[in-house]
C-alpha cells in the first residue's frame, strides 16, 4: 500500500510512542511509500511477501535464526550419507527453506529423482511404488503450495493425519516425495502477532528524526509591533522611506544566510505561541528510540548485539545473558523445527539409494557459543 500523509504532524512524539499501534512503516521520507498496518495484517501469503520485501529488519528477523542455527553445520557419521548431503548441498536448501517457512509457516523440499536415462519421475507416485535405481538429481524448495483434501488414515504411517498429497501448480505430488520444514510449532508465520513491534519501532524513530530535525531548526525572535513603529517613526521624520515589508524580508534572508539555512523561522516574540514552543530533549528521544529496539529485540528473541548490532557493553555485562538465552532458543529451534526435516532427508536419502547403513550426525557447536566463550576466555585473561 502507497502512503500520502496530508497531516504528518497531527500525532504528537509521546502519543505515538505510548501507543505504537498508531502507526505502521516508516514515514515516505525515510520507508519508499510503504505501509502496513497491524490492524490490516491479514495473515496471508501476499501480505506477508509485502513486508518481507519492504522491512530490512524483518528480513533480519527472519534470516538470522536461521543462519546462526545452520551455519554450524553437522557433522554425518556415514559415508555415503554425508556424500549425498554434500552433493545435495543440503545444508544451503536448509537455509533457504528454514527462511521460507519462518516467513510464510512452512516450506517443502521437493527432491528431484531420475532414473537411470535420466527421465524425471512422476511427482504423484509414492516413493515406494518407483522402480530401483533411481537417483536424487537435486533438492527445490517450495514455499507456495496447499494442502490436498484426503488425510492419511494409516495409523501406522509416519504421515498419519497429515496431508496425502500437496497441491503446487495445481498438480499433485505425494506427501512422501517431499520433506515437510515448520517455520513454527503452530505451522504459522513468525510475523503474525509481532508486527506491532515493527510498527511501534519504526514510528518512534520517524518521530525521532523529524522532531531532532525540528529542534535545529533557528529562530530569529524579532518584536514585529516595535520594529513596525520604528519604520513608522523615521518615514514621518523623513530620515527613511524603506516599507515595514523590505525591512522584514532583508532581516530574514541575512538570518538565513548566516545559518545556512533556508528553513530558519521569523516569529513575533510578543505573539503569544512563543511560549508554548517545545523544548526538544535529544537525549530522551534517544532513550525513547532505545526503549523501542529494546522491545522489538524482546519479541523477535534476538539480542541486540545481534539484531541490529548495537551492544550495550562488554562480555561482562547484561548482554551475555541476553546472548545465552539466544543460544538456547537456537538450540531449541534446532530441536523442535529443524532435526525432523533433516532427519526426514537422510531417511529419504536412504530410501532412495539404499547404501546408507547409518543415520547418526552430531550439530556442531554453534558460531555464537565459540565466539562468546572465546570472550569469555580473554575477559579471564585480562582479569
Amino acid at each position: 500500500m502507497s502512503r500520502k500523509s496530508q497531516n504528518p504532524r497531527t500525532e504528537s512524539f509521546a502519543a505515538v510512542v505510548s501507543n505504537p499501534k498508531t502507526g505502521a512503516g516508516m514515514p515516505d521520507d525515510h520507508s519508499g511509500n510503504f505501509e502496513i498496518s497491524d490492524h490490516d495484517f491479514k495473515g496471508n501469503r501476499e501480505t506477508y511477501s509485502t513486508v518481507y520485501n519492504n522491512d530490512s529488519l524483518v528480513q533480519q528477523a527472519i534470516h538470522v535464526p536461521v543462519v546462526d542455527c545452520l551455519t554450524s553445520w553437522r557433522e554425518i557419521s556415514d559415508p555415503a550419507l554425508s556424500l549425498h548431503d554434500s552433493e545435495l548441498n543440503f545444508k544451503q536448501v536448509m537455509l533457504e527453506a528454514g527462511a521460507k517457512s519462518r516467513l510464510y509457516g512452512r516450506a517443502l523440499i521437493v527432491p528431484v529423482l531420475v532414473d537411470s536415462n535420466g527421465y524425471k519421475m512422476a511427482l504423484n507416485r509414492p516413493l515406494e511404488n518407483l522402480p530401483k535405481g533411481i537417483e536424487i538429481k537435486k533438492l527445490i524448495v517450495v514455499d507456495d503450495f496447499e494442502d490436498g483434501e484426503e488425510l492419511e488414515k494409516n495409523v501406522l504411517s509416519d504421515n498419519h493425519g497429515k496431508p496425502k498429497h500437496y497441491i503446487i501448480n495445481d498438480k499433485k505430488i505425494h506427501a512422501s516425495r517431499v520433506i515437510v520444514v515448520d517455520g513454527s510449532v503452530s505451522g504459522r508465520s513468525f510475523l503474525d502477532g509481532i508486527l506491532i513491534y515493527f510498527n511501534g519501532f519504526h514510528r518512534a524513530y520517524a518521530e525521532a528524526i523529524r522532531a531532532t530535525e525540528e529542534a535545529n531548526i533557528p529562530v530569529l525572535a524579532t518584536n514585529l509591533q516595535e520594529l513596525a513603529g520604528q519604520i513608522q517613526a523615521r518615514k514621518a521624520m523623513g530620515i527613511s522611506d524603506v516599507d515595514y515589508g523590505e525591512v522584514l524580508e532583508a532581516r530574514a534572508r541575512n538570518f538565513r544566510g548566516n545559518n545556512n539555512s533556508r528553513n530558519a523561522h521569523l516569529i513575533d516574540k510578543n505573539h503569544e505561541e512563543v511560549s508554548n514552543i517545545s523544548k526538544i530533549n535529544i537525549g530522551d528521544i534517544v532513550k525513547v528510540v532505545e526503549m523501542s529496539a529494546d522491545l522489538l529485540c524482546s519479541a523477535v528473541d534476538i539480542p541486540a548485539s545481534r539484531f541490529l548490532g548495537k551492544s550495550y557493553g562488554g562480555l561482562n555485562s547484561s548482554n551475555t545473558s541476553d546472548i545465552q538465552n539466544y543460544i538456547q532458543i537456537l538450540h531449541e529451534m534446532r530441536t523442535l523445527l529443524l532435526e525432523k526435516p533433516v532427519r526426514a532427508f537422510d531417511r529419504f536419502v536412504s530410501d532412495v539409494t539404499g547404501s546408507v547403513t547409518g543415520f547418526g550426525y552430531e550439530w556442531n557447536v554453534l558460531a555464537i557459543e565459540r565466539f562468546l566463550d572465546k570472550g569469555s576466555n580473554n575477559a579471564s585473561s585480562v582479569d
